[in-house]
């Protein structure tokens, strides 16, 4: 939650925090959750890793993942692009994860 965060930076800087928003939490799906367990049967090679950016699934109330093509560390960056064979091959291995999750 949040307040980790927000004491963990107070103990570290030599400044006032002060906190404008709450309304955005770090969010973490446990390992032992059907979807990830579809999404590491679908990518036996993937490492769960952690996202450093921000996403739609703060506003989800649910377990999920976050994957798609392209590089991690290029995610929303000025940067980030993809190649359309990168596209094709996440099309199918959404349609694995999904046939994983309903087995």
């Amino acid at each position: 939650n949040n307040q980790k965060t927000i004491d963990m930076i107070k103990k570290t800087v030599e400044s006032e925090v002060q906190v404008l928003s709450k309304r955005l939490c770090p969010k973490e799906t446990n390992q032992g959750e059907k979807i990830i367990q579809a999404a590491k049967k679908a990518i036996p090679s993937a490492k769960l890793i952690g996202f450093p950016a921000m996403c739609d699934w703060v506003f989800v109330n649910a377990p999920g993942i976050i994957f798609g093509p392209g590089i991690t560390e290029a995610s929303h960056s000025p940067n980030e692009s993809i190649e359309i064979k990168q596209v094709e091959k996440a099309s199918e291995t959404y349609k694995k994860i999904v046939q994983e999750f309903f087995k």
